[in-house]
């Protein structure tokens, strides 16, 4: 699996002539496949020409990950990393894409200022650090225009949206027209 990998990533054939350029280029190929922890290589000469000498070692398989700092908010926790699995390969870019979409969902579900770092401890497993900072949430709700016969606490309750409890993320505002929608076809409005 890791030959056919990364012969097909150096895309390089037996017999055919190669610069030092080519090589490197190939080996960076190679590196970007993100399943080798290394993968160096040198041209040998050779009597009949050069021989392509590659060193790999492949990225163990994960054994465990955990979290650490700031837990996860509740409503995350199910599906939060569900990437990750036992025995999948981590390279430094597969790792940096986990970070950063562990970073945006935290971000878009209610938590603008989280940050999140993510390192290595041995080769199999991984530690992602959570700071999660303020959450934006509802503070209040204002109705703007003529209500009618709804009070202001009646459309707040219709939406859903409690001041000082709400997390504010797209799926709150959806949510809210929903629950507003609906109120108002059910009265006849």
């Amino acid at each position: 699996d890791d030959h056919l990998i990364a012969t097909k990533a150096l895309g390089l054939v037996p017999g055919q002539a190669v610069s030092a350029g080519d090589f490197a280029t190939a080996l960076q190929a190679l590196r970007l496949t993100d399943r080798f922890k290394t993968a160096e290589g040198s041209l040998v000469p050779e009597a009949d020409g050069v021989a392509a000498v590659i060193h790999l070692e492949a990225w163990p398989l994960l054994l465990a990950w955990r979290f650490e700092g700031d837990p996860v908010p509740k409503a995350q926790r199910r599906n939060f990393l569900f990437e990750l699995r036992k025995g999948i390969r981590v390279g430094d870019l597969r790792l940096e894409d986990l970070r950063s979409r562990a970073e945006s969902r935290l971000q878009e579900s209610g938590y603008p200022q989280a940050k999140v770092a993510a390192r290595r401890e041995g080769d199999e497993t991984l530690v992602f650090t959570i700071q999660l900072g303020a959450p934006a949430l509802v503070k209040q709700v204002e109705v703007t225009g003529e209500p009618g016969s709804y009070t202001m606490a009646r459309l707040a309750k219709a939406a859903g949206v409690k001041p000082g409890s709400t997390l504010w993320t797209s799926s709150a505002l959806r949510d809210a027209q929903r629950g507003l929608r609906k109120r108002l076809v059910k009265d006849g409005h």
